[in-house]
Parts: structure tokens; sequence; C-alpha cells
């Protein structure tokens, strides 16, 4: 069941993300972002949380700021599932265009992106941590939303 995230979902999202990326957000930047009230979703099952999206609102635009999924869940298309919910979602409050920033590393999520209409714009040198004083591209992509 896909559910709005608040505060209080904080150790369940902090869980998946530590488990799912090698950089991942701080524990402050999550609490944060699930106490701004801004537009965050989680995918449940059996009370247990498989995935998660966190956006942020700058209508009529909205940034993905990040999306991740259980490693037990994966290939399982919750990523997908997530990423049309968010698509229904604000097409239906009438945002206009979603962007987000990708690791240029992370095929999986890329594929994912561009079968779902996202296109790429440009890209961000240097900009991810990628082990001890190196950094990684980010690629920047928009999709735009039709209402």
């Amino acid at each position: 069941m896909l559910q709005p995230l608040t505060e209080e979902h904080c150790a369940a999202v902090w869980a998946i993300e530590q488990q799912a990326y090698r950089f991942p957000w701080h524990l402050a930047q999550l609490q944060q972002q699930l106490q701004s009230k801004q537009m965050n979703f989680g995918l449940w099952q059996d009370n247990i949380l498989l995935g998660f999206i966190l956006l942020q609102s700058i209508f009529p635009e909205a940034e993905l700021l990040n999306i991740a999924v259980a490693p037990h869940a994966q290939n399982k298309k919750i990523g997908r599932r997530l990423l049309l919910h968010t698509f229904d979602y604000l097409a239906a409050k009438k945002f206009e265009r979603l962007y987000l920033e990708v690791r240029a590393s992370n095929h999986v999520a890329i594929h994912l992106y561009e079968a779902l209409g996202f296109n790429q714009m440009g890209v961000r040198k240097n900009y991810y941590p990628n082990g001890k004083n190196n950094r990684e591209d980010a690629l920047l992509y928009g999709k735009e939303l039709c209402y």
C-alpha cells in the first residue's frame, strides 16, 4: 500500500537508506525532509516499508530528491510503482515537470527513468562522492507531466 510518509517513519526510511546506498543521506537530512511536509511516499506490505520516494515542490515543478528500495524487495518493480504513483499524484496537483539527478554509474536507475519517459538534460561534473577523494558525475533528467 502506498501512503504518505511522516517523521514517525524516519527509522524505517533510515534503515532502507543505509542498506541501499554506499553514501546514504545523513539521518538529520532525512528527519528534516520528513518533517518538512513535502511530498514523501512509502510503499508498505504487511507493515514493512519496501521503498520510498522523497520529493520537493517548486511548483509548477517538482524534484525527486531520493528514491530507494529495500535490498530484499529489489527487482520487484517497487521503484517503478513509486514513480508511477508520483506521476499520477503530481499530474493531479497540476505539476508540469519532474526533475532528478542520478549517478552516471547507476545504469539500473537510468534505464528505469528513460523507460518511463525521462530525458537527459545535462551533467553535473564531479557531483557525487565516490570513495576517498573521488567524485562521480550526476546526470540531470527531466520529464514533462501530462494532466
